[in-house]
């Protein structure tokens, strides 16, 4: 541990959104971020004696790792550090069993099942005294020889997608003596990354939010912007809608022709191409006959960075980027990619993304606040669960969130993750990862609220297929040519 002269920092107040994730918490929906690798067996998993070392070890750099939340149902939540570390045994949790499946789709259901059992474990797990972190392996029942798992999941407040990816890398890497020792906890976004919106971006923001939703009805339909799909297409409330999600794998042959193509139709990263193909695949099963249909696909970027002091693996340094399309037959894949690239770099559209998390800081919040709902014990979350009831309570029309190619470590074979379908967040959320053998893209939703399992089941035929057919196609195909 570190000596008393360099004493970790013993607290400091959430960021805003590390608040927003304890605010959902608050309402019973927590967002852990969860990570889940596969091994070739058993044997092949890292032992207990070396995760429990590696635990003591990680929270000896990261004491950002043994914190907590006070005062997390008030409006001015804060970390503070526990008098101790997590002893192994509650970080690790006990082994589970996994049925192994059988067929030719068992390799990727294999997969699927043990993310969606973490993920259940996960949020099972996050009561407010229980650690922000933990890890669990799943062994094959009845000592079968097969596929053996590994999850590693942190509570969205502690940190965001690449945090916990790092985290897990962290956890199975066989030498970190190249991490930093951290001092401190993790400073917040806002800290050192401007936020704050500025009143040309506030105001406009402030009348559509706050103000339009309390004039009339026929006043509104005269200020109200055309709305991204669903719009009020929404069958049942989010908060009466159970989650699901289904993993859609990508061989890397495939991945690589496309990522040629890309470059040659001056699209030089994968991600605005993979984003246009699912908001595509939305497209073609919901536009009816294919009529043009504004869909708005939203992707968390990341902002950490090493020289502004962020934190290596804890915090949360995300911004939030839209890109609106609006499909048709006609239309060239390569051009309405192009557009999407760049808008996820164009520099006005970076700086709106970091306004949007400043944004966080004028959703109304009185001291004097009080509801007789424990689920509203604060302005905050009476602000985000009227949203959600309300008739339009989706602004975008999917998340996209891409933590790039991440490597495996020795004896792992594949790697997904995924969250939960908050009702918070768009009604489909994609979370994508890269590895050597391809690409694992898992897509939740809320069953019945905007869409079911049956139709989420065509958008990823659609979206393999597209992929596929681009792969294939030369010039400047259509969509109406790459979904027929």
């Amino acid at each position: 541990m570190a000596s008393e002269s360099t004493a970790p920092i013993a607290g400091r107040q959430l960021s805003l959104h590390e608040r927003y994730s304890i605010t959902r918490h608050n309402t019973g929906y927590p967002h852990p971020v969860v990570i889940t690798l596969a091994y070739e067996s058993t044997s092949a998993l890292p032992t207990t004696t070396f995760l429990h070392d590696r635990i003591v070890a990680l929270q000896q750099l990261f004491p950002h790792l043994y914190a907590h939340v006070v005062d997390g149902r008030t409006n001015k939540p804060a970390w503070e550090l526990r008098p101790r570390p997590y002893a192994p045994e509650e970080i690790l949790r006990p082994d589970q069993t996994i049925t192994q499946l059988s067929g030719s789709s068992a390799e990727s259901g294999q997969l699927e099942q043990a993310l969606k059992a973490a993920l259940a474990s996960a949020k099972s797990t996050a009561e407010d005294e229980t650690p922000l972190w933990q890890v669990q392996r799943y062994i094959p029942a009845n000592d079968t020889g097969g596929t053996a798992y590994l999850a590693v999941w942190a509570s969205h407040q502690l940190a965001d997608g690449v945090g916990t990816l790092r985290l897990a890398q962290a956890i199975l890497s066989p030498d970190i003596s190249t991490l930093r020792t951290e001092t401190s906890l993790a400073p917040k976004l806002e800290d050192s990354v401007n936020i704050e919106p500025p009143v040309t971006h506030l105001l406009p923001v402030v009348f559509q939010k706050l103000l339009l939703p309390s004039l009339p009805s026929f006043i509104q339909a005269y200020f109200k912007p055309a709305a991204p799909w669903p719009a009020e297409r929404i069958l049942q409330r989010p908060t009466q809608c159970e989650e699901d999600l289904l993993l859609v794998q990508i061989p890397g042959e495939l991945v690589s022709v496309i990522k040629s193509a890309g470059a040659s139709h001056g699209v030089r990263t994968l991600h605005p191409i993979l984003e246009l193909a699912y908001l595509v695949s939305i497209w073609a099963v919901f536009s009816h006959d294919k009529a043009p249909l504004l869909l708005d696909g939203q992707t968390p970027r990341n902002e950490r960075a090493a020289e502004k002091g962020h934190g290596q693996i804890t915090g949360n340094y995300v911004s939030s980027l839209h890109h609106q399309v609006t499909p048709s037959r006609d239309s060239s894949f390569w051009s309405l990619a192009k557009d999407c690239a760049r808008s996820l770099t164009a520099e006005d559209g970076l700086r709106r993304g970091r306004y949007a998390m400043g944004m966080l800081a004028y959703v109304p919040d009185p001291d004097n606040f009080s509801s007789p709902d424990p689920k509203r014990p604060t302005g905050w979350e009476d602000f985000f669960l009227n949203q959600i009831e309300s008739e339009a309570p989706y602004d975008a029309s999917m998340t996209i969130s891409n933590l790039g190619l991440a490597h495996l470590p020795s004896g792992a074979i594949d790697i997904a993750w995924a969250q939960p379908a908050s009702p918070f967040i768009p009604p489909l959320l994609l979370d994508v990862v890269g590895h050597r053998s391809g690409l694992s893209v898992t897509v939740s939703w809320r069953e019945g609220c905007v869409v079911t399992r049956a139709q989420v089941e065509r958008m990823n035929q659609t979206f393999t297929a597209l992929l596929s057919r681009l792969s294939k196609a030369e010039g400047e195909p259509t969509l109406d040519e790459l979904t027929a």
